[in-house]
């Protein structure tokens, strides 16, 4: 920078002034070059760090991100801790499909509904309730738990189904709750929610008989809603079992109007699905006081192994004799020893010889099943044939027991 001094007239600087005036000008300017410099390389830098930084989180190693998404799904053994109840084994493989997307929600659900077709209906209540705890919305799982504590064919008083004052609010809580969530549910869903809805009203003392009657139609239209699903065929059926427990059939061993109901129904659910489990469990039943038990012969032959986890069929256990000197069933007989056995039956029941006929479907289906596992608890009430008769020496494949042990389901 040069001093222009014709700018100052009168004033002429010495030598020396101007010399550190130029020096002090240079200064300035070096110094503003460098700190403009400085400043501009601490802006790159710090615009390349955050691109680093963002690449790097955007870009995390592989076995990290696998790592994270394991983390993310819950093992079984957290899932069955936080349900609440066991997944068993030998399930089959039935399915209902739900609406839920909740992890193992659809699997209790099914589980729940095999052990109700098993008439288990302790645990299947546990399977429903431990589906509700994974999904509290799912209004279907609530249906579940109503239906299995429903009345049931094996549970009556004077040839009628009944219900413990506490199991007839347990329903209706349960219904009532599937009720306020099924805006959440689909179409059948809500159709199922609203016929068993007809089913319990929450009063202990109101007759079971116009409830059950009401039930059973009430499932009879919504299965002609949906003919093509064995399932809501075969609920129907044992809807109308439940208004004739054990009474199927007339004298002359002619099937009653509602049997025949009964007969279709599952039938039709046999003709689209051959293995369903209730179908074939609930045709035992309807066709073994017959006159033609052996049309369920093949259903008895496909249930028998169809699912060997479900409680039901611990019930074959040794033989035992009794006080009176008769003796248990066994579980090995052929088919023709058990047909023998029906007719010889209702002939001694008639002439008063021997104690009514019950039932022989555990015989026929659930012959030669494992016993109870330790870790599955029996049902707290023996379900199935658990019948004593004469004259089972004449079988060929009888050998009694010495055990005095009478309880299907003890360890």
């Amino acid at each position: 920078m040069t001093l222009h001094t014709d700018q100052m007239p009168g004033l002429v600087p010495s030598e020396a002034l101007v010399s550190r005036v130029d020096r002090h000008v240079r200064q300035t300017a070096l110094k503003r070059r460098h700190t403009g410099r400085v400043q501009r390389g601490l802006q790159v830098f710090t615009l390349l760090s955050s691109l680093f930084g963002l690449a790097a989180c955007s870009q995390e190693p592989p076995e990290s991100k696998v790592a994270t998404e394991q983390d993310s799904e819950p093992t079984t053994e957290v899932i069955v801790k936080r349900a609440g109840a066991p997944l068993f084994d030998g399930m089959s493989d039935y399915s209902f499909p739900i609406s839920s997307t909740e992890p193992y929600v659809q699997r209790y659900f099914d589980q729940g509904m095999v052990l109700a077709f098993a008439f288990n209906h302790a645990e299947s209540i546990r399977s429903f309730r431990a589906a509700q705890r994974l999904d509290p919305r799912c209004a279907i799982c609530y249906w579940g738990e109503a239906l299995a504590t429903g009345p049931n064919i094996n549970v009556t008083s004077k040839g009628k189904v009944i219900m413990s004052p506490a199991e007839r609010a347990a329903a209706f809580a349960a219904i009532q709750t599937a009720v306020n969530l099924k805006d959440s549910a689909n179409e059948k869903e809500q159709a199922l929610i609203d016929a068993l809805s007809a089913r319990y009203n929450g009063d202990a003392e109101t007759p079971r008989e116009p409830l059950d009657l009401a039930w059973a139609e009430a499932m009879g239209e919504v299965s002609a809603i949906y003919p093509e699903d064995a399932t809501l065929g075969s609920i129907y059926a044992e809807a109308l079992m439940n208004t004739m427990p054990w009474n199927y059939w007339s004298d002359d061993l002619t099937a009653k109007p509602a049997t025949q109901k009964v007969i279709d129904a599952l039938e039709s659910a046999l003709d689209r699905t051959p293995d369903h489990p209730l179908a074939l469990h609930l045709y035992i039943h309807a066709m073994e006081a017959s006159s033609t038990p052996d049309r369920a012969e093949a259903a008895a032959d496909r249930l028998a192994n169809r699912v060997p986890g479900a409680d039901t069929w611990c019930t074959c256990r040794p033989t035992s004799t009794s006080e009176s000197g008769d003796t248990t069933m066994p579980c090995s007989l052929t088919f023709a020893q058990r047909t023998w056995m029906r007719r010889t039956s209702k002939h001694a029941t008639r002439k008063g010889s021997i104690p009514p006929f019950i039932t022989l479907t555990t015989f026929i289906s659930y012959g030669q099943q494992p016993p109870c596992k330790a870790k599955r608890p029996c049902p707290s009430k023996v379900q199935g044939a658990w019948w004593t008769t004469s004259g089972l020496s004449k079988f060929n494949n009888f050998q009694p027991s010495n055990s005095s042990e009478r309880s299907p389901c003890s360890p």
